[in-house]
């Protein structure tokens, strides 16, 4: 449903929702955040009558993390209904299984990219990962720079913390072999621990565990309870994902 077409009802709703979210929030950026992902939710959604009804239902005394949930639930809904976020998907893309797999090769002469391709294979061998999902790892978070450095403090291709490179054995995190070596071994554990789930992996990697837990995510269908930036990080990683492996097919 376009903009244009929101019902007067609709748009008296999205009215009395901007006040009420505006007071909560206040007259700055959260509050644009919020009311854009709002309208941008309950433009796009279908059931956007039952949407509207229900955030207003539950707005008084909500907070805005909750708010932000509730929004993210339906943003979620209508932009990754259509996407099969299972493992069983994740883990046979284009019906390969991973020990059929062959090594990734970069397609590129430059001396760097070799090397990173090296370390990808040479790692993604030794943990078990399909270095595909890895590419893709890496080229959502520093797009192929080992000296990204992030606002936060992660380091290098596969932006690692200080905590968690120092758990890992990483001695210097902006060295490729180092880094790749200490993601690779981070994100295949992390796929274990969520029995095989590239997609629950990827929202520990970026969010953290204990993030998932505090917010009772349980399955990939509970993505729309992380924060925004997760629930845009893995369906990015999972698209170049697939880019990488057509790619190597």
């Amino acid at each position: 449903m376009e903009l244009n077409k929101i019902s007067n009802d609709m748009m008296v709703k999205m009215g009395l929702m901007s006040k009420v979210l505006k007071s909560a929030a206040g007259d700055g950026m959260q509050f644009d955040v919020l009311y854009q992902s709002l309208l941008k939710a309950v433009s796009q959604n279908e059931d956007s009558q039952k949407l509207s009804d229900n955030i207003m239902s539950s707005i008084p005394g909500q907070n805005l993390q909750a708010m932000d949930m509730l929004i993210g639930q339906a943003d979620y809904k209508n932009q990754y209904a259509s996407e099969n976020l299972s493992a069983s998907a994740s883990n046979n893309i284009k019906g390969q299984e991973l020990s059929n797999i062959k090594e990734v090769n970069p397609v590129t002469e430059d001396a760097k990219m070799k090397q990173i391709y090296a370390s990808v294979n040479k790692y993604s061998k030794q943990y078990g990962v399909d270095p595909n999902f890895v590419l893709g790892i890496i080229k959502a978070e520093s797009n192929f720079n080992p000296k990204d450095t992030s606002p936060v403090g992660a380091m290098g291709l596969m932006q690692l913390m200080p905590e968690t490179a120092s758990y890992l054995g990483v001695k210097n995190p902006y060295d490729i072999d180092d880094n790749i070596k200490g993601g690779v071994k981070y994100i295949s554990q992390k796929i274990k621990q969520y029995n095989g789930s590239k997609e629950m992996a990827l929202m520990a990697y970026n969010a953290g565990s204990g993030t998932m837990q505090r917010r009772g995510v349980s399955s990939t269908n509970d993505l729309y309870k992380m924060p925004s930036e997760t629930r845009n990080y893995v369906p990015k990683v999972m698209g170049y994902y697939r880019d990488f492996a057509t790619k190597s097919i």
